[in-house]
């Protein structure tokens, strides 16, 4: 990706395209890290808030919860201030997980992004190929640059509280899976642009080499870049409509 961007840097509009993706990135990234944060602060403190406000009176030492369901392997963890320590430590520890799960997840989703940045930028450079005569060896240079490219992109309050809490946890969930059932489908997308773009290129007034460059170009595209499940089924939007 690094290199990516200090070859972009000297044309405006990869660079363009380029900050499109990392800007569309950014916003992902920021929208589903709240989420995630308010979905976790939630569910893990959903309870806890639930007893403080309504059964306050009745709360003594052994009705004390903690975040999660947990058993220790001592006596004493609902004594002060044994439990205001494990409380902490078990909230900061659900809430890194969730943070664990969600970062990889953005970090796939920024490579796909790239990697779709890449891909514009291909078919931006087929558009600009001339089929002028002097330029030949400059079409050349050019088909040489894209395909060089493209080898490297592929009930009461307390139900109503329990309810709640289980929709943002599946809320969670769901996005989770949308994630990387939308980064395949926008990946396979941008995959067939290229075949589309090449074609759309002057290739009639190439010369018949260039014009079978073109072709083979063609035909590789036809193998889309796709985004699988451990290779068991491609991710798209019809995969997580089921």
């Amino acid at each position: 990706m690094d290199d990516d961007w200090c070859v972009s840097m000297h044309v405006g509009q990869h660079l363009y395209l380029m900050t499109t993706k990392a800007n569309i990135s950014h916003f992902f990234s920021k929208t589903v890290f709240s989420f995630t944060t308010i979905a976790g602060l939630f569910y893990l403190l959903g309870d806890y808030a639930l007893r403080f406000l309504h059964l306050a009176k009745d709360v003594n030492v052994s009705s004390r919860q903690f975040p999660l369901k947990v058993q220790f392997p001592f006596e004493h963890a609902n004594e002060s201030p044994t439990y205001e320590l494990l409380f902490v430590i078990v909230f900061f520890h659900g809430m890194l997980n969730g943070y664990s799960i969600i970062i990889l997840n953005l970090l796939i989703l920024s490579m796909v992004l790239h990697a779709s940045g890449q891909i514009d930028i291909i078919c931006h450079e087929f558009k600009n190929i001339s089929g002028d005569t002097p330029l030949y060896g400059s079409s050349a240079s050019k088909i040489g640059m894209l395909i060089e490219r493209h080898n490297r992109s592929v009930h009461g309050e307390a139900g109503i509280m329990l309810l709640v809490k289980a929709v943002f946890a599946g809320g969670v969930l769901m996005v989770e899976i949308f994630v990387f059932c939308f980064a395949g489908e926008y990946l396979s997308h941008k995959s067939k642009s290229i075949a589309e773009a090449a074609y759309d290129s002057l290739w009639y007034d190439m010369s018949p080499n260039y014009g079978k460059m073109v072709s083979f170009v063609i035909m590789r595209s036809q193998k889309q870049v796709t985004f699988t499940a451990g290779g068991l089924t491609n991710l798209s939007l019809e995969t997580f409509a089921n």
